[in-house]
């Protein structure tokens, strides 16, 4: 076979690959292609390959061509020449393939209870154990609990130390008299009381723990609901019988209260009196009244003292406010009104505009009027923030002038009430002439 023959009518075979190779060709010296994709160089590899199996002996198969390279060493991973096992391509893409053939699934299981008391807990069985580790009010002897009820079987609770024991139900245990604490749980074998700390504080109390004891306070009204010692052990413990404790069940007093929409004690003990509601019991007045949702949602503004004096001479000080934009203009297309009060007189000056912007020029027309023909200067004018009355010209004109300003707090009308009393009794006295005389009520 000829080595040198031409293979050009093979070169488009390689023309849509994804990098086109311009060189030559080193076995038939054609561009367009390397030796590795060469046809001719391929067909006489494969020759000598076959020819130096059959002399060697070797029968393992190989994906290199080249057979300069048989002489390297050779990996038997991929059976190719050039590298050896550690380096071998292949072994990594195995790996990842086992990986992920062996993946496996787990099924989520329950998340059991905790309970981390310290393993110094020993004594009566009458003490409530305060425990900042456990997940829920416990209990080991169903004879305590009230309204109990039996638990699906499976459900656990895991010890400090990874020791679990069975959960059979749940109920109300009495701490004092008309005092119980709600969703605790019997615990088969726990030999002691415990008190969550979790779950007091899911309930609106906060527990303060110190050096000699710890405390747990109510946050909505402030008041001290339990008070534990700490033992020699440091263990923190509540003494059934000893101290009150509203876990969950408020005092009476303040439970009717609620009950009765925050209505006020003093109404409270009037229905008492009266037993005007139906199984209200005696309700007492508690030291301590102040409730935090009433202070928040019954709060109201306090009365605005009465003015402490009024000006002693005619425009002495103006009370001034702009009022509108009505719903219907008047024929010349205005729909604001601005007045002009005197205090000591009551006076009033009314002005009508197109716009708030007029403001400041129905101002310099008042002033040159009502000076003229009084022969008083303006001395102070008193007004709301609104724009019409802050803008930096009303204030130049003003300084210039000498004429103070004041201004009342942004959302108190009643600290500018002349005016705004005024405006009130102009639409009043607007409507009552506008239904008397018959007009449409689109006006």
């Amino acid at each position: 076979m000829d080595e040198n023959r031409n293979y050009n009518h093979m070169a488009g075979k390689f023309d849509n690959r994804r990098s086109f190779f311009n060189g030559q060709c080193f076995s038939c010296h054609n561009f367009g292609h390397k030796a590795a994709q060469c046809v001719a160089y391929n067909a006489i590899m494969t020759r000598e390959v076959k020819k130096q199996r059959s002399m060697t002996g070797i029968t393992k198969r190989t994906y290199n061509n080249f057979s300069a390279l048989e002489n390297e060493s050779e990996c038997s991973i991929c059976n190719n020449f050039g590298h050896e096992d550690s380096e071998c391509r292949s072994r990594f893409r195995q790996t990842k393939e086992q990986a992920a053939s062996t993946r496996t699934w787990r099924i989520k299981e329950p998340r059991p209870e905790r309970c981390g008391i310290a393993f110094y807990a020993e004594g009566q069985e009458n003490q409530w154990y305060i425990d900042s580790g456990c997940s829920k009010h416990m209990i080991g002897d169903k004879e305590k609990l009230e309204s109990y009820t039996t638990l699906e079987k499976g459900k656990k609770v895991s010890f400090g130390n990874d020791t679990p024991a069975t959960i059979k139900g749940k109920g109300i245990a009495q701490l004092k008299e008309k005092v119980k604490a709600g969703n605790v749980l019997y615990v088969d074998g726990l030999k002691h009381n415990l008190l969550s700390v979790i779950q007091m504080c899911d309930q609106g109390t906060e527990v303060i723990f110190r050096s000699n004891g710890c405390r747990v306070r109510d946050l909505g009204t402030g008041e001290i609901v339990i008070k534990g010692r700490r033992t020699p052990n440091n263990l923190y413990i509540f003494e059934e019988g000893q101290q009150q404790c509203y876990l969950s069940k408020d005092d009476e007093h303040w439970l009717w209260h609620r009950r009765l929409g925050h209505l006020s004690f003093s109404q409270i003990r009037k229905a008492c009196k009266y037993q005007a509601v139906r199984g209200l019991p005696d309700i007492k007045i508690p030291d301590n009244t102040i409730c935090k949702s009433c202070q928040f949602s019954k709060q109201t503004r306090t009365n605005f003292p009465e003015k402490e004096g009024s000006a002693s001479r005619p425009l002495e000080l103006i009370h001034t406010d702009v009022c509108g934009p009505f719903r219907t203009r008047t024929p010349q297309g205005e729909e604001y009104l601005i007045l002009f009060i005197d205090d000591f007189s009551r006076f009033v000056w009314l002005g009508l505009m197109k716009h708030k912007d007029e403001a400041f020029e129905k101002f310099k027309s008042f002033k040159a009027l009502v000076e003229n023909e009084s022969d008083h200067k303006i001395k102070c004018l008193r007004s709301d923030r609104g724009g019409e009355f802050t803008s930096n010209e009303f204030f130049d004109f003003c300084e210039e002038h000498g004429i103070r300003r004041e201004f009342s707090t942004a959302r108190t009308p009643q600290q500018n009430g002349v005016a705004e009393r005024m405006n009130r009794i102009i639409q009043q006295m607007a409507r009552a002439m506008l239904d008397e005389s018959g007009t449409p009520a689109t006006f």
